[in-house]
């Protein structure tokens, strides 16, 4: 299993600006601090950490994201 690497602020930038700080799972408006940016493939199988394995997600979507990708491990 990889480490965790996070996303680079410019990577973070573009993910605001493509969600127009909206959840990109349930739409819903994020309110600042109520977000995670979330690895769509999880790190420790793609170790991908780029724009296009990132999403802006709401704190309950990713909740949720986080169930399942743990059941997939």
């Amino acid at each position: 299993m990889s480490s965790r690497r996070e996303f680079s602020r410019k990577t973070r930038r573009w993910a605001w600006e493509r969600a127009d700080g909206q959840c990109e799972k349930c739409g819903i408006l994020l309110a600042n601090g109520c977000f995670h940016y979330d690895h769509i493939d999880p790190t420790w199988t793609s170790g991908r950490n780029d724009l296009d394995n990132c999403q802006l997600l709401c704190v309950q979507c990713h909740k949720e994201k986080t169930v399942k990708d743990q059941g997939n491990i």
